[in-house]
């Protein structure tokens, strides 16, 4: 559902105050599955496949389960509680990178992002 958003920060922030601590939500989104036959499907949000669970993380919500033969859908996030650290946040996201499937989409969204983000850039500069 958050591929259909225009803003699924607010709405993962809106997920999390509804939980209470070590609540779970079950999620599924398709962000990459953009074309004329889905017109609800928010292209602006294309930029956000591969990193869901960096989204939730960084609003206090830790994936705790995927299904790996279904393309890592439904995704399970738990809610931590409210006074997590930076610390505790930093190891999160060292945990979520070792895992393979999650790392390769994490670093195929951010290599997407910087060569549209220079693409902008450019087209900017030389005024097309």
């Amino acid at each position: 559902m958050l591929e259909h958003l225009s803003d699924p920060f607010a709405a993962i922030g809106d997920i999390h105050s509804m939980l209470k601590p070590n609540g779970i939500a079950l999620i599924t989104e398709a962000f990459r599955k953009v074309n004329p036959n889905l017109p609800t499907h928010l292209a602006a949000n294309a930029k956000y496949d591969g990193l869901t669970p960096f989204m939730f993380l960084k609003q206090g919500m830790l994936l705790s389960w995927y299904d790996r033969k279904m393309g890592g859908k439904p995704m399970e996030f738990l809610r931590l509680n409210n006074n997590v650290s930076f610390i505790t946040k930093l190891l999160k996201f060292m945990h979520l990178i070792k895992d393979k499937t999650i790392r390769a989409g994490y670093f195929k969204a951010i290599r997407l992002n910087y060569h549209n983000a220079v693409k902008q850039f450019i087209k900017k500069c030389i005024g097309k």
